[in-house]
């Protein structure tokens, strides 16, 4: 759903956008079964929209023998950022969190975050892809929070299957992430607004004060 949500973003937008993807996968090939918006597709899709430079997007958590050379090349032919799995372990991930808005927010109205659940380790992921070797649930949902609070346009979370969900452990992870992705929105509307924590207090406080005077 990335591609379709994108390319209706992109057309009610002035400018450009960034893109910031989770995933153990490029999902950029050119089609899968004569299909060329099948699952493994979306991201070669959307680096052909007219307002995403795809050197403004960004590949976090690539791993696994499940990606192909030809992706690879794709995405260094198109100069598309790429942090690895193994990247954000020897960088950290704050530090590559950071590298990412840097690139994705320069020059664009924002960024756009999605997240393939595979990007989490499947120890914590049972209902996704068998994937190994991911960020924890949490370093996911301080990832979300933090892109939040940037300039995100918003954010999709793909891939659970419910019949391997068995508990809906998978489900209930994703659920947490969108609402971390979604506090950081909220924080970040709040500072613009110029509120804090005290103002929020002070203006509760006379709106108390002024019903019990009436």
């Amino acid at each position: 759903m990335t591609y379709p949500i994108l390319k209706a973003l992109s057309a009610k937008r002035s400018g450009r956008i960034g893109v910031v993807h989770f995933d153990s996968h490029f999902d950029n090939a050119e089609e899968y079964g004569g299909d060329i918006l099948a699952r493994c597709c979306p991201l070669r899709r959307i680096a052909e929209l007219p307002d995403i430079d795809p050197r403004k997007m960004v590949h976090i958590g690539i791993r696994g023998p499940r990606n192909s050379p030809s992706q690879m090349r794709y995405a260094r032919e198109r100069g598309i950022p790429l942090f690895t799995m193994a990247e954000v372990r020897k960088q950290g991930l704050a530090e590559v969190l950071a590298r990412a808005q840097e690139i994705a927010g320069d020059g664009t109205d924002g960024y756009y975050v999605t997240v393939c659940s595979d990007i989490i380790d499947h120890a914590f992921n049972p209902g996704g892809p068998l994937d190994f070797g991911g960020l924890t649930s949490g370093e996911m949902r301080e990832a979300l929070y933090t892109l939040g609070q940037g300039p995100m346009l918003g954010f999709d979370l793909v891939e659970v299957y419910p019949l391997a969900d068995l508990h809906e452990a998978s489900v209930h992870l994703l659920v947490w992430l969108a609402i971390y992705g979604l506090a950081g929105l909220a924080g970040l509307a709040v500072r613009r607004r110029g509120f804090s924590q005290r103002k929020l207090g002070k203006a509760r406080k006379g709106k108390r004060g002024g019903g019990q005077r009436g």
